[in-house]
């Protein structure tokens, strides 16, 4: 790592800077090799997250790498593409475990199980699907609150545009229409009403006559 002038960075308060603390061996030559960094670098090897030191790669630190758990190092590197990136093998060998009840009758079984599970690879494939799938949510809800941010940018900058623009006055030529429709209805309910009163009268005259007929034949057959 010295001669090819790779710094190497952790995240702090992660279990990746335990296993260099704690680890034996290859950890511990690690762990010392990342300690000299500090002599030469003044921000050390600490990173915030793992997704910093994703970024920090990125932007063209070609002479820097992270450490961290696999499955989050290739979650990181889809956002900037995974070409770019390349990824290392495993450091060591790290079994997956299920919490069972104490006495359980099929802790054999499900031990058996796991092994096989994992020793096969398909453990690995669960879980590079579920971070894809993680990852894909993550791009989907990114992309989404980007077109919400375009969408209300461009209704904003409409509003600003509505507002800017000079309002005309208002002069009787923009409401004669309006008038000539009120006129004409006013004028049609008055034709209709008086239509409606001299039918009413007229109506009222026939009955008054027709009344007065029945009573005349009535006096007629009395006498």
């Amino acid at each position: 790592m010295i001669h090819d002038g790779y710094r190497l960075y952790v995240e702090k308060e992660s279990s990746s800077l335990e296993m260099l603390e704690n680890g034996t061996e290859l950890f511990r030559q690690l762990y010392a090799l990342m300690r000299q960094q500090v002599i030469n670098d003044p921000q050390g090897f600490f990173i915030d997250s793992v997704e910093a030191g994703i970024k920090l790669i990125a932007e063209g630190g070609e002479d820097k790498a992270v450490l961290g758990g696999r499955e989050t190092l290739f979650f990181n590197v889809q956002q900037y593409g995974s070409n770019n990136f390349q990824l290392s093998q495993k450091l060591y060998t790290r079994y997956s475990a299920v919490a069972v009840q104490i006495g359980c009758p099929f802790l054999g079984s499900l031990n058996n199980v796991l092994m096989q599970l994992f020793e096969s690879g398909i453990l690995d494939k669960m879980t590079a699907a579920e971070y894809a799938k993680q990852y894909q949510e993550v791009e989907a809800t990114r992309i989404y609150k980007g077109s919400v941010q375009a969408k209300n940018s461009e209704a904003y900058s409409r509003t600003e545009s509505y507002d800017s623009t000079v309002i005309s006055p208002l002069n009787l030529r923009m409401l004669q229409g309006a008038f000539i429709a009120l006129g004409v209805g006013s004028l049609a309910a008055g034709v209709i009403l008086l239509l409606e009163i001299v039918f009413i009268k007229l109506d009222q005259a026939r009955l008054w006559m027709l009344c007065s007929r029945l009573q005349w034949i009535r006096y007629d057959r009395k006498v």
